[in-house]
């Protein structure tokens, strides 16, 4: 008698695993909060065996417990014991509690190595691996805050800065200020210890993107381009994250196109020699004579990730996320010169939409709630097809996950919905488009 397949959890409110598990040879178990909104509605459109309910134990947060409380407060090991799971999808970053708990229960985590995360989610690190393989990256030197500056050589003293904290999670510790002058007092107001040290950088003025490489033992694979986008606003010392847009390969001139698969393949391959296999997404831009400067690199599920698994060509012909699987189950000795697949011909222009607290309050409430699942948008109306995200291919479809329910209060920076949208929602210079504002008009919790 043959064995089933492989079965692999994967958290509901991570969002990525709903697109990526449709391979015969693999099967997703959903993982959903006991007695939740989110429970109630996964267990609409997913068979009862492909649904699990898991419990909390001691968290600081009871509407969204972090992935370490979940792992170490909660049931979860019990309940992935009980129905022989040994595998679970980790779309949050890694941590030393998390690494600990999969090796105490026995868990396989598909993501990339903690040692590899660490490294490269580190802005020091990641910048002096690029300075050590001659990869294209924004100038810039360490600060030791409480210490004078010590600029390289060359540094215009009062141009605009941007400043990364080491150890932080993609744009959360980067800050932009006018010049190294205002670094002390930045450094006052954000509370940053003495003696931390910190990258800074030149600002460069320009559009922020993105590219997702996968790298597996026997083959490396570029996405498509996306843009990042912001909201507006006032702080000059943060921005606030909107979402992306992707970018059609007819909007990218060849040119362009060429350095960008030149340098993130330069990158993969430096990723495979160091052994890393997993996902990185990778943070750049296009400064003076078009060239491409990679900003960092987050080695992990992405606000992309579900659109890359959702739709194959943002990843070329053999789809990442196809890819992606196939290296988890075979995974094993690294070839020495692994297959290339550069940047995807694509059409796709979808994006994504973080919604957020559109109030100035400092704690507002959720006035109303908005169910998960599939949405379609025209220019008449606003309506809900179905809670199954699956299949949600309709050029004026869009998915929506919430987080949020009625009465809750609304903290600084919380998230409240993620949107998935099969059309643009944002412009050439990444703010809103008439779509994305329209749309935003529609999803109002506050």
């Amino acid at each position: 008698m043959s064995a089933g397949p492989r079965t692999v959890a994967y958290f509901a409110r991570g969002i990525d695993g709903f697109y990526l598990f449709e391979e015969n040879s693999i099967r997703g178990i959903a993982l959903v909060r006991d007695d939740t909104p989110e429970a109630a509605w996964a267990e609409q459109f997913l068979p009862a065996d492909e649904c699990l309910r898991y419990r909390v134990g001691t968290t600081n947060d009871p509407i969204y417990p972090t992935t370490e409380e979940i792992l170490r407060g909660g049931n979860l090991a019990e309940l992935l014991a009980a129905r022989g799971i040994r595998d679970l999808l980790l779309s949050s970053a890694m941590s030393p509690a998390i690494q600990q708990w999969s090796v105490d229960h026995g868990i396989r985590l598909w993501a990339a190595d903690y040692e590899h995360q660490i490294r490269l989610e580190n802005k020091l690190w990641f910048d002096q691996f690029l300075k050590r393989h001659a990869i294209p990256h924004p100038s810039g030197f360490v600060v030791t805050i409480g210490e004078p500056p010590r600029p390289a050589e060359g540094w215009v003293l009062d141009r605009s800065i941007v400043v990364q904290r080491a150890e932080s999670l993609g744009g959360e510790g980067t800050y932009f200020l006018p010049s190294l002058d205002a670094l002390t007092g930045w450094a006052i107001a954000e509370n940053i210890p003495t003696g931390e040290c910190c990258l800074v950088r030149e600002r460069i003025d320009g559009h922020a993107f993105g590219i997702t490489l996968l790298v597996a033992p026997q083959f490396i694979s570029l996405s498509a381009i996306r843009q990042q986008c912001y909201y507006p606003s006032d702080r000059k010392a943060t921005q606030t994250f909107a979402g992306i847009q992707w970018l059609p390969m007819n909007s990218i001139g060849p040119a362009v196109a060429g350095r960008i698969e030149d340098v993130f393949l330069r990158l993969g391959r430096q990723l495979h020699k160091m052994g890393f296999f997993g996902l990185a997404n990778c943070d750049f831009l296009i400064g003076a004579n078009q060239q491409v400067l990679v900003i960092e690199c987050n080695p992990r599920m992405s606000a992309a990730t579900p659109q890359l698994f959702l739709h194959p060509s943002l990843g070329g012909e053999t789809s990442i996320a196809k890819m992606f699987l196939q290296g988890f189950e075979r995974s094993g000795t690294f070839a020495e010169v692994p297959r290339e697949a550069g940047l995807p011909t694509t059409d796709f222009a979808g994006a994504t939409l973080d919604v957020v607290p559109s109030t100035a309050e400092p704690s507002p409430a959720v006035l109303r709630d908005f169910p998960s699942g599939t949405y379609r948008l025209t220019s008449t109306r606003f309506e809900y097809i179905r809670p199954e995200v699956r299949w949600a291919k309709g050029v004026d479809e869009f998915c929506l996950f919430s987080f949020a329910t009625a009465g809750q209060s609304i903290a600084a920076g919380t998230t409240l919905a993620t949107i998935l949208a099969n059309f643009r929602l944002y412009d050439a210079g990444g703010t809103l488009s008439t779509e994305g504002q329209q749309l935003l008009n529609h999803i109002r919790f506050d």
